[in-house]
């Protein structure tokens, strides 16, 4: 019976230390995680705090951006107001020709010839409608049609221009005059409108 309760008493001392040893290892490893998922919240913590502060920079310059997208939508406004009216090519092509006679008629200049010239898109972002035109003038008239076209509220440009030899010619009223021929085309813009919207293209 003594042997037995010895040996009873040596296999409990083994689980007491056994235990014991198991529960230092426990403890170890829970410090452990816990020690790691401090270094995670921190991180987590810190990549937060980052993201508030970009996000506060942004706020900041909001007033920037605002007024940087009011000036670029003043000057977007008023490169569209110089665009010929209509919205298509046939429609700008009547309207240039009619101003184009209208400012002959101001400036005493006839129109002898006239003929659309073929459209033509620029980039896909506008599209570029013309006129040539063969008039009959005196040099002062022709420099007063040029300077109507040069001043003229939306946005025209002399493709090609050429001036036939003066001829003398006499009115009743008038002495001897020099008339000239000069022969030009003149073009102006519209915007390409997509499809199907009421949108034109970005310029």
């Amino acid at each position: 019976m003594k042997v037995f309760v010895k040996g009873d008493r040596r296999q409990k001392k083994f689980i007491i230390i056994g235990l014991g040893v198991i529960a230092v290892l426990a403890l170890a490893y829970a410090l452990t995680l816990r020690q790691e998922g401090g270094e995670d919240l921190t991180v987590t913590v810190e990549s937060k705090r980052e993201t508030l502060l970009a996000y506060r920079e942004k706020l900041d310059l909001r007033g920037v951006f605002e007024s940087r997208i009011q000036l670029y939508n003043s000057r977007l406004q008023e490169a569209r107001a110089r665009f010929l009216e209509g919205e298509t090519a046939n429609v700008a092509e009547a309207n240039l020709l009619n101003t184009l006679t209208d400012m002959a008629q101001r400036s005493g200049v006839q129109i002898t010839q006239k003929g659309p010239r073929p459209e033509k898109k620029i980039e896909n972002k506008v599209i570029k409608v013309s006129y040539r035109i063969t008039t009959s003038c005196n040099m002062e008239q022709f420099l007063q049609l040029l300077t109507e076209i040069a001043n003229y509220e939306q946005f025209l440009t002399i493709d090609d221009l050429s001036v036939g030899s003066p001829t003398r010619g006499r009115s009743r009223t008038q002495p001897t005059t020099a008339n000239l021929t000069p022969i030009l085309t003149v073009s102006g813009y519209i915007p390409i409108i997509e499809a199907g919207t009421d949108t034109v293209t970005n310029l």
